[in-house]
């Protein structure tokens, strides 16, 4: 038989667990039963007292419902009214059952997050509650609050600390990164680690945003690879006539081993200010990025400042090619308009968009993009 404070214990370390916080905050977590067994027949004839304190020690329990019911003992000569399980039915009992402060303090807070917070968010104020438990309610509602009004792109090459943010001071989106990141991160799949804060909010940054430059001809660079910041591109840096601006950075191996006069810059991602810079101008400029809604939009954003850009393996035909490797696109890219993509890129992001396809660059085969950077090619 188990006392009072060794299941609220296990109440206490059921909470310290992702997979039991998903289980009991998830639909039909509540109500649940803990065993509290039942006394052997040596116990009771030889260990009264221990009876006695177990019973009191129970009949003071005030969260939850414990449950008693009647077990005869032939010691006893009769029947005597035992708890056998105690039941929780909310959060608020289950925190209460705790006896544990801090843990009481922490099922409540996020309870109430999970009631105001959009759903999007719920997994992983869930799953990692190392997160927020510093946090108190107030400012936890900011973040929250802060998060549903960044969208990509909206610092628009400011910095951090000069988006508004009304009530909250400058350094509020620099102070709270690590939670702001992880929260943008789940609104947006995929799309904020990789690409780091700044870069996916179109902000500045001081420390820059590293890249991957690669020298396709041979004699371009110092060093075949080369890392360099996205503020380092702004000015002419080389004399390669031919840029190919890649979505991501593990693409490098679809990539030809040698084209000459060409430099590849990969893993730019949402950070695209550097592409106004005057230089690209007067070069031959590719761009090839995913084939989903997000891949489109970038491509769009680079061809508002540099209109000549030709884009690379991002139409229908290529899409229809490879279809068995398209998956769900987890969060389509919501556009106020299509300016920068031409009709039928604006037709074939439609599609993506209503689909929800998304194909990702890796799942091309470097045989097939072979063709595209072959030196003849230049449509």
């Amino acid at each position: 038989m188990k006392s009072p404070t060794q299941l609220q214990t296990q109440l206490s370390k059921q909470w310290q667990s992702a997979a039991r916080r998903g289980e009991r905050l998830g639909e039909g977590g509540f109500p649940f039963s803990l065993s509290i067994g039942i006394p052997s027949p040596s116990v009771v004839q030889n260990e009264p007292q221990v009876i006695r304190d177990h019973l009191a020690a129970w009949r003071t329990v005030m969260a939850g419902q414990v449950i008693w019911q009647a077990k005869a003992y032939r010691a006893l000569g009769g029947e005597v009214e035992l708890p056998t399980h105690w039941t929780i039915s909310s959060a608020e009992e289950w925190a209460s059952g705790c006896c544990n402060a801090s843990v009481a303090q922490e099922i409540r807070t996020l309870v109430t997050l999970l009631a105001e917070a959009p759903l999007h968010y719920h997994d992983l104020l869930i799953r990692r509650k190392s997160l927020w438990t510093k946090y108190n309610l107030g400012t936890l509602r900011d973040l929250i609050e802060v998060c549903e009004h960044l969208t990509p792109g909206c610092c628009q090459g400011a910095p951090l600390r000069a988006y508004p943010l009304s009530g909250l001071d400058t350094k509020f989106i620099e102070t709270h990164r690590v939670i702001i990141t992880a929260l943008l991160e789940e609104r947006y799949p995929g799309r904020v680690k990789s690409a780091g804060l700044e870069s996916f909010l179109g902000a500045s940054d001081e420390q820059g945003h590293w890249i991957l430059l690669a020298d396709l001809d041979g004699g371009l660079l110092p060093l075949p690879q080369m890392r360099a910041r996205t503020s380092d591109l702004t000015t002419c840096f080389t004399t390669a006539q031919t840029i190919v601006i890649v979505e991501n950075e593990k693409c490098l191996h679809q990539l030809p081993s040698l084209r000459p006069d060409t430099l590849a810059v990969l893993g730019a991602g949402l950070d695209l200010q550097w592409t106004s810079a005057e230089w690209l101008r007067d070069r031959t400029l590719y761009y090839w990025g995913d084939l989903d809604t997000w891949g489109l939009s970038m491509l769009a954003t680079v061809r508002q400042y540099q209109p000549h850009v030709i884009p690379l393996m991002m139409t229908r035909q290529v899409l229809d090619e490879h279809r068995s490797h398209a998956v769900r696109e987890p969060v389509p890219h919501e556009a106020e308009s299509h300016a920068g993509l031409s009709p039928e890129e604006h037709a074939l992001y439609t599609y993506l968009q209503s689909h929800q396809l998304r194909l990702e660059q890796e799942f091309l085969s470097p045989r097939f993009c072979a063709p595209y950077f072959a030196p003849e090619d230049q449509s």
